[in-house]
């Protein structure tokens, strides 16, 4: 059926076409199977390649003369082959399309791209607008797609336009995309800090009570997470009184309550915690195992051998859901090594950045391990562990990357000590030589 159309967003459509690529995604939506993802990449491969190819080879600059059906038929089929049916679901079916969604998502750019030539915002103009910004949203949603998307010329620029436009929903979802896209030093550059906090904060107090709205308020706070590396964004954001929201997230919804109480941290803890001073060989746990819930599998095999092995660790099994920033931060006090489980996810999850953050601040001793292949640490996290040996558990057998493991403490536990005894051996002197000096001082007296 989408073979059967025309290069150009103009066309009108029949009966039939409507039928098929209007009202058939809907359906589809609503059937029971359409969850099932086994069902669902079934689907995807029948559409996807077609939408694609008739999508990219219609003219970008033409969207804005599109016609009403297409616009329907365009947002549904976009909203349904893109958006994923469940975020634990996004790496079962974005790595098979991956090239597909990069090709949609660059022509979305260039979409969005051509709106800013307009001499003014016109109805299709502000709908086009919209549209890009929601479905770039969407994108972001997969991680292989978004990796891409911070390579496309100018997105970030298009994105900060975007957050003048008067429409609230339009700014959220041009700021969400920014948070995901921009790193951490250009955050915090970012300009009125007091619009980011009053737009996150409009979106929070009208969804924290709707129970239908929790996938929208969490989203949003996953966002917030983001922002709140901005200094003057956090003064807003207190100003603005979010306190009081976060503090009534329902601690029912788990991964609400946990996104909310990191937020939390980062406004009010953060950085007393960081001033706390690190006491010396009393430590609880000898590991504080730091992972992405994505990497559980792995992770857990490497906490249950090194149990095995005498070792006392922490490790929060629930990930995202079972422990509080504050009982992470204490592990992390208490614990003589932190190891970052380094990949992919563990890299773009606000949760692990900030547990790495606060192990680097507190000069913890760090063990990288890689648990996802052809990773190589960049950004934020290749900055914590540069200069650093790291352990690949995924190019090598468990056993062989286990022992590598093992060596590594061993060697880091052997230059704590030569360190200690370092520093005991020079307090000796030290106080040796303060003794010898009183001896002298007091000879002289007697002397004299």
């Amino acid at each position: 059926m989408i073979k059967r159309l025309e290069q150009n967003f103009v066309q009108k459509l029949d009966e039939d076409q409507m039928l098929f690529l209007h009202a058939m995604p809907r359906y589809l939506q609503w059937y029971s199977d359409y969850r099932d993802p086994e069902n669902f990449i079934k689907i995807l491969r029948i559409l996807l390649k077609e939408f694609t190819a008739w999508f990219t080879n219609c003219q970008a600059d033409s969207y804005l003369q599109r016609s009403s059906q297409i616009d329907a038929m365009i947002c549904r089929l976009n909203y349904f082959l893109v958006r994923p049916i469940e975020s634990y679901n996004v790496n079962i079916f974005s790595e098979e399309f991956y090239h597909d969604y990069c090709k949609l998502v660059l022509h979305w750019s260039l979409i969005l791209s051509s709106t800013f030539s307009c001499s003014s915002y016109t109805t299709n103009v502000k709908s086009t607008i919209h549209t890009s910004i929601q479905t770039m949203y969407n994108f972001t949603l997969h991680l292989n797609v978004l990796n891409f998307m911070k390579t496309i010329p100018n997105l970030i620029s298009m994105l900060l336009k975007v957050t003048d436009f008067d429409h609230d929903e339009t700014q959220l979802n041009a700021y969400r995309c920014l948070s995901k896209i921009m790193i951490e030093a250009d955050i915090k550059t970012m300009s009125n800090p007091s619009k980011i906090a009053a737009v996150h904060m409009e979106f929070l107090t009208n969804t924290i009570n709707d129970s239908t709205k929790a996938a929208r308020f969490y989203s949003v706070l996953e966002s917030l997470k983001n922002f709140v590396q901005h200094d003057q964004v956090k003064i807003e954001l207190i100003k603005q009184e979010v306190l009081p929201v976060l503090v009534t997230t329902d601690s029912s919804q788990l991964r609400l309550y946990r996104a909310a109480e990191g937020i939390l941290w980062k406004l009010e803890k953060e950085n007393e915690a960081v001033a706390k001073p690190t006491i010396l060989n009393s430590y609880k746990y000898d590991i504080m195992i730091s992972y992405s819930h994505k990497d559980k599998e792995l992770c857990l095999q490497i906490h249950e051998q090194l149990i095995k092995d005498g070792f006392r660790v922490w490790l929060d099994k629930d990930c995202l859901r079972g422990s509080t920033m504050a009982g992470i931060a204490n592990a992390i006090e208490n614990s003589e090594y932190v190891m970052i489980c380094m990949s992919n996810m563990y890299k773009q999850s606000v949760y692990c950045q900030s547990e790495a953050h606060y192990a680097f601040e507190r000069s913890c001793r760090l063990i990288p391990i890689i648990v996802e292949l052809n990773y190589k640490p960049d950004g934020w996290l290749g900055i914590i562990v540069s200069g650093k040996i790291y352990v690949d558990f995924v190019k090598v057998e468990f056993g062989i990357a286990y022992e590598k493991l093992k060596n590594e403490i061993s060697e880091q536990q052997y230059q704590t000590l030569t360190q200690s005894s370092t520093i005991s051996e020079e307090k000796y002197q030290i106080n040796t030589m303060s003794m010898n000096t009183k001896h002298v001082e007091l000879a002289s007296e007697s002397i004299v």
